[in-house]
């Protein structure tokens, strides 16, 4: 888990009176557009002034979790900001998953393999079960295997993997707007709403 940021706990997700933070911890990453591919999933606006950025891990149950709250925030905030999804594995479980979700992603299966991995997260990722995954979502299950099995795909994501540990990523879920690190207790839907505010209102301002 990722440490406390040291933001005001608060009593409800939802209570103005909340203390929205960055992590402090953490040096804002300069030019973090460049950050994002041409092959990272998105959503939202492609050329909003604001880019929140998610890394996460298909077997983390906290990924789990900011994801089923994310859809409100992507929906309010669509039009001022782009989402861009990023894997960052954990453990040696995380790569058949993620693999998979890579070369779904090239299919332009992303989100629907993810939300079917995080409604299953629980039973584990065996082959068979990505496979059937894979087949549900008219993915060629043998060809899938394949592609994860190729070793530039998996050089690509430890690339992506180094250049998050580089900028302070150490666990998932970890959010970032506009290139800083949001507080592990501002990641709720209304800190996030607050800060993509604040951010295009900074870029508006700029």
């Amino acid at each position: 888990p990722v440490q406390a940021t040291g933001a005001n706990d608060g009593s409800s997700a939802s209570s103005p009176s909340r203390v929205c933070q960055y992590a402090p911890d953490s040096e804002p990453v300069e030019d973090f557009d460049s950050l994002v591919q041409f092959t990272d999933p998105v959503k939202g606006n492609p050329n909003a002034p604001v880019t929140v950025i998610e890394y996460l891990d298909p077997t983390c149950s906290h990924c789990k979790t900011l994801h089923n709250k994310m859809s409100g925030v992507i929906e309010a905030k669509k039009k001022k900001a782009r989402f861009v999804y990023k894997l960052f594995p954990l453990r040696r479980a995380s790569f058949p998953p993620v693999l998979a979700l890579e070369v779904a992603a090239r299919e332009g299966k992303f989100f629907e393999m993810l939300n079917r991995q995080f409604a299953t997260q629980q039973q584990g990722f065996t082959i068979k079960r990505l496979r059937k995954m894979a087949r549900e979502l008219g993915i060629d299950p043998n060809a899938m295997e394949q592609k994860m099995r190729d070793k530039s795909l998996m050089q690509s994501i430890m690339k992506e993997r180094k250049r998050a540990v580089n900028m302070g990523v150490s666990s998932t879920p970890s959010v970032f707007i506009n290139g800083r690190m949001v507080g592990q207790r501002s990641r709720t839907p209304a800190c996030l709403k607050q800060l993509i505010d604040q951010a295009a209102a900074s870029e508006q301002e700029g």
